[in-house]
This record gives C-alpha cells, sequence and structure tokens, in this order.
C-alpha cells in the first residue's frame, strides 16, 4: 500500500480528473509527454493507493496537469493548471512549517478542509486575483464573499454557470472566451452588491474597534508614523485590515448562523 501523502495524491488525481471528466488514460498520456512512463493501470494504482508517487513524479504534478489541460478540446482556465488547485487542502499545509511529529501532518492533509483554509485556496485564483484589483479589495476578500454567495469559488462559480450555458456544437475559442466574459461580469455585478452592502457597515465596525471611522484612522496612523507616500499608506491599509478582518469575519458568521 501507498504511504498517506501518496496516497493524498492518488485521491486527488482521481477527484481531478472525474470533475473534468477525464479518462484514466488521458491521464497517462499527458505524464508520457512529461518524460514519465505511466500507462493507464499505473494511474488505476496511483488513484487507488496501490502505487507510491516518487519524488519526481511528485515535482512534475504541475506540468502534468498543464499537459493535461491543454489538449483538452475545451481548454480550462489558468487556475485548474497550478498545483495548489490540483492539490486542494495539501496545498495550505504546504504553505507552514509541518509539525515536528510528521504524522500529524499527513493525518490534518487528509482531513476536511475548514472555511479558513477553503479561503485561503480560493484566493489563489486568477478570477478572483481580478476581482480584487477591481474592487480594490484582497483575493482573501473576494473569495470569503463568493462562498457566502455562492457556496463555491468564483472561479467554481464562473465555470460551472458557462458550462450550464454553453452550447457543446460551439466549442470554438472564441465562443468559450465570449461566455466567460458574460458571465464574469454577471458574477462582478453580484459581487459588487455584496462589497456594497459590507462596506455600508466597515465605518461601523471600525469605530467598534478604534473609536473613528476608516478613513478617519487611516489618517491618523499616517500623520503619526509621517507616512506621505502611496506605498506607506498602503501598508497601513493592510495592516488594519489584518486588524478588523477577525471583526468582519465573526459578524458574516454571525449574520449566516
Amino acid at each position: 500500500m501507498a504511504t498517506a501523502v501518496s496516497s493524498i495524491v492518488g485521491e486527488r488525481l482521481r477527484a481531478w480528473r472525474n470533475a473534468e471528466r477525464l479518462r484514466q488514460e488521458d491521464i497517462a498520456l499527458g505524464a508520457r509527454d512529461c518524460g514519465l512512463g505511466w500507462t493507464q493501470a499505473t494511474v488505476a494504482a496511483i488513484e487507488g493507493g496501490r502505487r507510491e508517487v516518487s519524488l519526481r513524479e511528485f515535482l512534475a504534478l504541475p506540468l502534468l496537469v498543464k499537459k493535461v489541460g491543454e489538449a483538452l478540446p475545451l481548454r480550462l482556465p489558468p487556475e485548474h493548471y497550478n498545483l495548489a488547485y490540483f492539490l486542494d487542502r495539501m496545498a495550505v499545509l504546504m504553505d507552514t512549517p509541518p509539525p515536528d511529529d510528521a504524522e500529524d501532518f499527513i493525518v490534518a492533509a487528509a482531513q476536511p478542509l475548514d472555511r479558513s483554509a477553503r479561503i485561503r485556496i480560493d484566493a489563489q485564483g486568477e478570477a478572483e486575483r481580478k476581482a480584487a484589483r477591481r474592487f480594490g479589495t484582497s483575493p482573501y476578500d473576494v473569495a470569503r464573499q463568493a462562498l457566502n454567495l455562492w457556496g463555491r469559488s468564483l472561479t467554481d462559480e464562473r465555470e460551472r454557470r458557462v458550462q450550464a450555458r454553453l452550447d457543446h456544437s460551439q466549442t470554438s475559442a472564441p465562443a468559450l472566451q465570449a461566455h466567460r466574459g458574460h458571465v464574469t461580469r454577471e458574477l462582478l455585478d453580484e459581487l459588487r452588491g455584496e462589497f456594497d452592502r459590507i462596506r455600508g457597515n466597515i465605518d461601523e465596525h471600525a469605530t467598534n474597534l478604534w473609536g473613528r471611522p476608516w478613513d478617519a484612522e487611516l489618517d491618523a496612523r499616517a500623520s503619526d508614523r509621517g507616512a506621505t507616500d502611496n506605498a506607506a499608506r498602503m501598508a497601513i491599509y493592510r495592516e488594519m485590515a489584518r486588524e478588523i478582518r477577525p471583526v468582519m469575519d465573526a459578524a458574516a458568521e454571525a449574520e449566516e448562523d
């Protein structure tokens, strides 16, 4: 039997393949393009936890996912080509040093994601980063509000709607791009309404936390520190965001309950 790490990789490989409606032979072909001597039987053994994944194979996973995606008739969005998307919950754990007991690390990796970890993974998506720039907020906040609205990431909700509406008799790249653009604008409008609602409450939370509204606190800290350039003010902005985020998260969770 494979070790816990290899078993988790196999589980994610199977889940990713099924989600994209791929055959085991599709994965094996992509692996061979990456220089790995995989066959359909190899993929089946890895997915079934009957075969170890070597370090070389593990390091080839990002290229494997990209190779397979590029060969599909309907190109997957860029978010699906990265190791964080593929590994899902393991990717979060790889961002931090493992505990002293390596077994605890493996056991933790096998557990379902909590809400915070789910949001951290979702925030890595390109759609989330673009939306964050548009709204002047962080990818984390975009991912959190998407989860509140739709129960999934902005990226996943976009692909779900695109696939539901796409006429599969017309699967050209321009048609797919047009569908994605229309759906993205629709989703951004929905998110904008959510952010407007939240920003209407931010001064209330800021006053409770610091004794004054958000902009007043930002100006006061900037004045105290002699922060006159944009970079210095942005650093203070991020500092304040870290301080107020737990308050906003607690308020959002209270609303959900």
